[in-house]
């Protein structure tokens, strides 16, 4: 939690604000520890000075560091991190991995391949899915046909790849 400002309150006292998206930061944490039952490490860091108000003032939130520089912080994230255990969403989680390639690069024209592709970030382990992957039919050599192209009739302006890997 970084300084934000100084603010003079009512009582004449002056207290030195923090990070003003903390709390949205904490409640995030909080839905995703109860509601969908995803637990993930927290560390808290303040700097030094900053008062703890709101929310902040009646949660156990013990800082780790109390800092005056973010080395401090980095310092004590690297001793952390490698013991630190993030739980995987779901058994079942592929996120699409996406890229491309330099095929031929000419004067007129540049032609790249397309590299497509997903990541496993669950818990179990996925022999099989299938990957859709729509392409406006502008950035398609319409004298190329696909193999693998699903063309259907709802699809007026573009072209849907579609591949499967089964094991």
């Amino acid at each position: 939690m970084h300084q934000r400002g100084d603010v003079l309150t009512p009582d004449g006292r002056t207290v030195t604000r923090g990070s003003v998206w903390l709390e949205q930061e904490i409640a995030v944490a909080a839905f995703m520890t109860h509601a969908l039952g995803r637990s993930m490490p927290i560390f808290f860091y303040k700097q030094a000075g900053v008062s703890l108000e709101g929310i902040r003032s009646v949660l156990l939130m013990n800082p780790r560091v109390e800092f005056r520089e973010e080395s401090e912080v980095l310092e004590n994230l690297r001793s952390l991190l490698p013991e630190a255990v993030f739980s995987a969403y779901a058994e079942y989680d592929l996120i699409p991995v996406t890229g491309y390639r330099d095929a031929r690069i000419q004067a007129d024209r540049h032609v790249y391949s397309f590299v497509a592709d997903v990541k496993n970030v669950g818990r179990q382990r996925v022999t099989d899915f299938q990957l859709r992957v729509f392409f406006p039919r502008a950035f398609l050599n319409p004298n190329t046909t696909w193999g693998a192209a699903d063309i259907q009739p709802r699809i007026i302006k573009g072209t849907l790849v579609s591949t499967k890997r089964q094991q």
